[in-house]
């Protein structure tokens, strides 16, 4: 068998470095591309730490504030009709409806009566809605 020439020789060698050389950069390339992609996913998963820091922080500070004597003592206040001693209890009466609704004016459908005043409250009349509020002039 003959000895292939030198010149042939260092073309083979010449072309697997080649190919070698390009088999490492398409490699190389994935590879920094899917770094890349995790550089981006690493980045969203912090800002998402970061929000969810916040989130909770303030409800940690909206639990603190609900549990705080001045926040019980509204909603008893508002929701159960709490007074303190010497207070005086009032509620507005809604005035009489007489007729036909006005046009445009909103739906009370399901709205129910207005509850009963507690006992010894004063009970004060709403001013009319559209109309002027306060004392007739000259």
């Amino acid at each position: 068998m003959r000895a292939l020439p030198r010149r042939w020789l260092s073309g083979l060698v010449a072309v697997g470095l080649g190919l070698l050389v390009l088999s490492a950069a398409v490699r190389f390339s994935a590879g920094a591309a899917r770094l890349e992609a995790l550089r981006a996913q690493e980045a969203a998963a912090v800002r998402r730490l970061e929000d969810l820091k916040a989130e909770r922080a303030r409800l940690e500070a909206e639990i603190r504030r609900l549990q705080t004597d001045e926040y019980i003592e509204t909603v008893a206040r508002q929701q159960l009709g709490y007074i303190r001693p010497g207070e005086i209890p009032y509620m507005a009466i809604p005035p009489a409806r007489t007729g036909a609704p006005e046009p445009g004016a909103p739906s009370e459908m399901g709205s129910g009566p207005a509850p009963a005043p507690p006992p010894g409250a004063v009970t004060l009349p709403q001013a009319p809605q559209g109309g002027k509020s306060g004392p007739a002039g000259p």
